[in-house]
């Protein structure tokens, strides 16, 4: 099977998807420290404050003053820009302002990370990794996962970056 055959459209398009990432799935879910370090060690991050924000006028972006009022478990980092990002900002940019740095979301409370940039977010998903138990029983997270790897896919082969 081939990336082309998929078909979103179909009622076996999660079976579609097992078939074809079938080997690249691998049962190893990550902490969100090992996620941290690995995205780190590729890009690059750098923890913001409000006032950092605040500065370079990022406090409305995408609701984050009051995100930071209501959520004081919040870390907000953004992903430095260097040649190893450099297609993901330019995916970014292509969709928002060039004003605005993708920024990475990490929820204590909650222990989740998001990010303000969808493609990255998939890569985080990914990077994640998922449990054993997750494939076996084809859980919900495994169908997220599934798609996670396909709209990664599909970005990069539609955008060509």
């Amino acid at each position: 099977m081939e990336f082309k055959d998929i078909d979103a459209t179909k009622p076996d398009f999660f079976k579609q998807l097992e078939v074809y990432y079938r080997d690249k799935i691998v049962p190893c879910k990550k902490s969100k420290e090992e996620v941290f370090d690995q995205i780190d060690r590729v890009f690059g991050l750098t923890l913001l404050q409000e006032s950092d924000l605040k500065a370079r006028k990022l406090d409305s972006y995408h609701d984050v003053k009051q995100a930071f009022a209501v959520c004081s478990h919040l870390c907000i980092y953004e992903l430095n820009r260097n040649s190893a990002s450099k297609k993901y900002y330019q995916y970014h940019e292509d969709r928002f302002s060039k004003e605005y740095p993708i920024l990475i979301f990490y929820s204590r409370e909650e222990d989740y990370l998001d990010s303000n940039c969808s493609l990255l977010q998939f890569e985080i998903k990914i990077m994640q990794g998922i449990e054993a138990s997750d494939i076996d029983s084809r859980s919900s997270g495994f169908k997220d996962y599934l798609n996670c790897m396909y709209l990664l896919e599909w970005a990069w082969t539609m955008n060509r970056f």
